[in-house]
């Protein structure tokens, strides 16, 4: 395993949420270059993507990172 990948728990884990939240995000991301959603509802396009596991995400990469850092401190 690499110094600072995740656990394959979390991998697992990762895999799941990014793998929903990509086909989501593409989908409005598209939208909101056509124009076909306004920007007024980007933060709305933001909760949806916390709701969907986005800081849980972000959690596991931090962590993993913090090991890594660990790992070449000792």
């Amino acid at each position: 395993r690499l110094l600072n990948a995740p656990t394959m728990e979390e991998q697992t884990e990762v895999a799941q949420i990014e793998n929903e939240m990509t086909t989501y995000s593409d989908g409005e991301i598209i939208k909101f270059v056509m124009g076909d959603r306004p920007m007024s509802e980007y933060d709305d396009f933001l909760k949806t993507c916390q709701d969907m596991g986005l800081d849980r995400m972000i959690e596991i990469q931090q962590a993993a990172y913090d090991r890594a850092m660990d790992a070449l401190n000792d």
